[in-house]
C-alpha cells in the first residue's frame, strides 16, 4: 500500500473538510453535532490501497447509554470520479482487536491491510467506512459486543463517509464483518430500520459470528484464547452494565483479568503477549455466567434476534472453527431460515476462526457485488 494522503489530504481541505484533528472536540462541539458528523480528519496511517484515498475521522454517534460520542474510524475513497449514481458503500465491521483504547485499527499502520478484500473492493469502485467501535480509539468504555452500541457505530459511520465524499453517494450499502464484526454486521441490520432510513441495507456478509454469546461464551471456557475473550468481556460488561463481580469471579484473578484486558490481539506481538497474559488466569471463574440473571440478560440482549433479520446473508464458516463453533453458528442459520430469512451458508474447511474472513472474502464480496447489483440472492434455506 503506497499513500498520497498527505497531498489528497491538503486537496480536500481546500475544497471544504473538517478541520484537521487538534484538540479532541469539546463537549458543547459533540452535544451540537448530529449523528454521523465529521468532527475531525487527517491522514490515515498506512494509507490506501495505490491511488485510493485514505482518512482517519472522528464522528459523531450515540453512545451504548444514549448519549452523544465520538468515534473513530478508517474510510477508503476509490480514485477518480464518482459514477452519477454515487458510489456504492461497504461498511466493514472489523474482528476483536481487544477492548483497550490503543487496540483500534486506526491507531495502527495495518489498517488497510487488516480488511479481508479491501483493494477488490475499492477496485470494484466502492467506497468503504470500518469504525473502530464506540470507546476504541477515542475515550470511554468499550462495550464489547454489545449490538446497539456497534449497530450504531457502523450506521454513523455511513453518514460520515458521506460527508467526506460530499454526498456522492448511492444510498445502497452492504455490511461485511468478522467475528465481533460479523455480530455487529447483523445487529446492523437488526438495528437498520431505526438507525439509517435514508440509506438501503442489500446485504449482510458475516463470517464466524458469535450469535447465541450464552454459547460461545460457555464452549470457550477456560480454553485457549476463548478463555481471553470471555475475561475482557467480564471486564467490559462489568464497567459498562455494571455487572456485579461476585460471585461470579475469583477476586485473586481481577489483576490477571485487568492485564488480559489491556492486550490487544492484532499482531504475533500481541499474541504472544496475550498467551504469557492467559497462563495468569487460572480458573478465574467461580461460576458460570450464564447462571446469574443480571449477566444472562445482558447475553441474550446482545444476541440477534433471527426473527428480526431482514436483509439477504451470506454467513461463511469454518467447520472446525475454534472461538466460534460452527454447531452454533448452523442451528442460528437455521432459525433464521425458520424466520423467513434469506442466507447463503458458505461452509469450509481447513481455515480457522483467525483467516476464515481472509479465506472467504472473495466469495463474500462477489456476493456483495451481486446485490448491489440487483440479482436475486440464492437461498440455502431449502437444504435447512
Amino acid at each position: 500500500m503506497k499513500s498520497h494522503a498527505w497531498i489528497l489530504l491538503t486537496l480536500y481541505i481546500l475544497c471544504g473538510s473538517p478541520s484537521i484533528a487538534g484538540e479532541f472536540p469539546s463537549a458543547g462541539e459533540i452535544d451540537r453535532a448530529r449523528p454521523g458528523k465529521v468532527l475531525r480528519v487527517m491522514p490515515l496511517l498506512g494509507g490506501a490501497f495505490g491511488s485510493a484515498r485514505a482518512y482517519r475521522a472522528l464522528y459523531r454517534s450515540t453512545d451504548f447509554t444514549g448519549k452523544p460520542t465520538v468515534i473513530s474510524g478508517a474510510f477508503f475513497i476509490p480514485s477518480g470520479s464518482a459514477p452519477d449514481a454515487g458510489r456504492d458503500i461497504v461498511a466493514w465491521a472489523h474482528p476483536t482487536t481487544g477492548v483497550n483504547d490503543k487496540c483500534a485499527p486506526t491507531v495502527r499502520d495495518e489498517a488497510g491491510t487488516a480488511i479481508p478484500g479491501l483493494e477488490e473492493m475499492l477496485n470494484r469502485g466502492w467506497a468503504v467506512a470500518a469504525t473502530d467501535y464506540e470507546g476504541l480509539g477515542t475515550p470511554g468504555i468499550h462495550p464489547y459486543l454489545s449490538g446497539a452500541s456497534e449497530a450504531r457505530s457502523i450506521a454513523d459511520s455511513l453518514t460520515a463517509l458521506a460527508e467526506l465524499m460530499h454526498g456522492k453517494v448511492s444510498g445502497r450499502y452492504a455490511v461485511w464483518g468478522h467475528s465481533q464484526g460479523g455480530h455487529a454486521a447483523l445487529f446492523a441490520d437488526q438495528y437498520s430500520s431505526e438507525t439509517r432510513p435514508a440509506f438501503h441495507l442489500v446485504g449482510v456478509a458475516a463470517a464466524a459470528p458469535p450469535t447465541d454469546l450464552a454459547a460461545v461464551l460457555e464452549s470457550n471456557r477456560s480454553r485457549g484464547v476463548g478463555a481471553d475473550l470471555e475475561a475482557m468481556t467480564i471486564w467490559s460488561w462489568t464497567r459498562a452494565y455494571k455487572l456485579p463481580l461476585e460471585p461470579l469471579v475469583n477476586r485473586s484473578r481481577l489483576p490477571a483479568i485487568n492485564r488480559v484486558a489491556s492486550d490487544c490481539l492484532q499482531s504475533v506481538a500481541d499474541y504472544i503477549q496475550l498467551l504469557d497474559d492467559q497462563k495468569k488466569l487460572g480458573n478465574f471463574l467461580e461460576m458460570d455466567p450464564d447462571r446469574d440473571p443480571s449477566w444472562r440478560k445482558v447475553m441474550d440482549e446482545n444476541s440477534p434476534q433471527p426473527g428480526k433479520l431482514r436483509a439477504p446473508m451470506f454467513i461463511s464458516q469454518d467447520l472446525d472453527d475454534e472461538i466460534v463453533p460452527a454447531s452454533i453458528t448452523t442451528k442460528f442459520v437455521k432459525q433464521v431460515c425458520a424466520s423467513g430469512g434469506v442466507v447463503r451458508y458458505y461452509e469450509i474447511e481447513d481455515s480457522s476462526h483467525i483467516e476464515v474472513a481472509r479465506d472467504t472474502a472473495r466469495e463474500a464480496i462477489a456476493w456483495i457485488a451481486n446485490r448491489f447489483e440487483g440479482k436475486p440472492p440464492p437461498n440455502d434455506c431449502a437444504a435447512r
